[in-house]
């Protein structure tokens, strides 16, 4: 394994926050595969509220920033440990729609907890309106094949996340490349696709479908 401050030094270097990171940094991670005319994901969740009046986003592998930062948007965040008492009073995140969900992203469970608050919101609901991970480390702590983290549990994961994702809305995904590609210069990529597009994306990636951000 990488030494981890060899890795926060090479992502540091590229704004990358390591924790409670917004929507500007996540932009930072996806402005590639953006929606044409969109600057940034509070463009895109104004954009999907104006519409519908509403807008409920699932961030898996991340502490719930992203959602609060986009303004207008609602929803659930999957992550390792709710740190929220060190920095910010939880109660803020209840009132605003926010469930932050404890457990490991390969588990049932936290999945479980999402689509319950997603019908609790909507009984009728067909999946989140905006579906993205940008775990950073989180793909580390996945057991590992060869230099990868686990590409078949990577699967997993992206598959719950489509499966949670309204039909013909999209979803981000930064995955993981080897260690080696890490230290010296080749980025992570990013997966953006919508839910109709993401049966063949994920099975076999094609010509833009997959990019390097």
């Amino acid at each position: 394994m990488a030494d981890r401050a060899r890795l926060v030094e090479l992502l540091g270097s590229r704004k990358w926050g390591l924790y409670r990171s917004g929507q500007k940094e996540y932009t930072t991670s996806f402005r590639s595969l953006l929606p044409k005319g969109r600057k940034d994901f509070k463009e895109v969740a104004d954009n999907i509220f104006k519409a519908q009046g509403h807008c409920r986003v699932l961030d898996v592998g991340g502490e719930g920033e992203f959602i609060r930062t986009l303004g207008n948007a609602e929803g659930a965040a999957i992550t390792l440990t709710d740190q929220r008492s060190t920095y910010m009073d939880p109660t803020k995140d209840d009132n605003n729609h926010i469930l932050l969900i404890e457990g490991e992203m390969l588990a049932h469970s936290p999945w479980a907890k999402a689509k319950e608050f997603l019908l609790e919101r909507n009984p009728s609901a067909q999946g989140f309106d905006l579906v993205i991970a940008r775990p950073m480390f989180g793909w580390s702590l996945t057991p590992k094949e060869g230099e990868y983290y686990g590409p078949e549990l990577q699967y997993v994961v992206l598959s719950r996340m489509w499966n949670l994702l309204t039909p013909g809305r999209s979803m981000y995904a930064e995955l993981p490349v080897p260690e080696s590609d890490y230290l010296n210069h080749t980025r992570p990529y990013g997966l953006g696709v919508t839910r109709i597009q993401a049966s063949l994306a994920l099975f076999l990636p094609s010509p833009g479908f997959l990019y390097s951000v």
